[in-house]
């Protein structure tokens, strides 16, 4: 018996997070009886994130290693006709399982304040006050740079934020390559992003038994009410 769970390490809430590693994958084994007389098996834990910032790795990546270090090997537990003892591992998805050691570097970064931001003048608003902050705020956004003689500050050296980039794409292709190392495999995809929702319903229409784990309450339909042929379930 072989499970593997592909965790969208962002997509958990702070309290999930605070569970550690073998907390929510233990909770993930748990939401289904598998339907085998087995009393072994497998694990492996894939997780995604953006890891490296340049070619270094993030504070981020960092903790988690060292937890991944201090909890894994381990033994985890699974329902069946009886109980179903699990030999895991897990790992930070650094690169694509189909070519472990080409790492995809520079997957946290610093993306640019947006340019096609707007905003409302506070006058049409009900302010009536020239020295309102907001007032400043508009000209920066809208001149771009400082309102003030002889500041050149730019707007895109004072405001960004930092993103993640090609983890989205590498935890999809993982997902269908999963169908071809294991395709008589169980998949858990752990995360409430719907981006990842061709590649569970791809895979899952090749035959495997898919498993979509939402991390948070949702009102999304398709969750308990899709018509494709995974199951959907919740630790939210």
């Amino acid at each position: 018996m072989k499970i593997s769970i592909f965790i969208d390490y962002d997509n958990l809430t702070p309290q999930q997070k605070n569970l550690g590693i073998k907390g929510v994958v233990q909770k993930v084994l748990l939401l289904d009886d598998f339907a085998t007389s087995k009393t072994r098996g497998e694990c492996t834990i894939r997780l995604y994130g953006g890891w490296y910032e340049g070619e270094g790795l993030t504070a981020s990546a960092e903790m988690l290693i060292a937890e991944i270090g201090d909890s894994f090997p381990t033994i985890l537990s699974a329902k069946g006709e009886m109980t179903i003892r699990l030999s895991t591992q897990a790992e930070l998805a650094y690169s694509m399982s189909e070519t472990p050691r080409e790492h995809l570097f520079g997957t946290y970064r610093k993306k640019q304040f947006p340019y096609n931001i707007r905003c409302t003048s506070p006058t049409t608003l009900g302010c009536c006050d020239n020295a309102c902050p907001l007032v400043v705020l508009k000209n920066f956004l809208r001149k771009r740079k400082c309102p003030n003689e002889g500041c050149n500050i730019d707007i895109s050296q004072f405001l960004y934020r930092n993103e993640q980039k090609l983890v989205d794409t590498m935890l999809t292709c993982d997902i269908l390559y999963s169908h071809k190392v294991f395709p008589n495999g169980h998949v858990y995809v752990v995360s409430s992003d719907d981006d990842i929702l061709p590649a569970v319903n791809t895979l899952s229409a090749r035959g495997m038994q898919v498993v979509r784990v939402h991390t948070k309450p949702t009102s999304n339909q398709l969750y308990g009410n899709n018509t494709c042929q995974h199951t959907e379930r919740s630790i939210a």
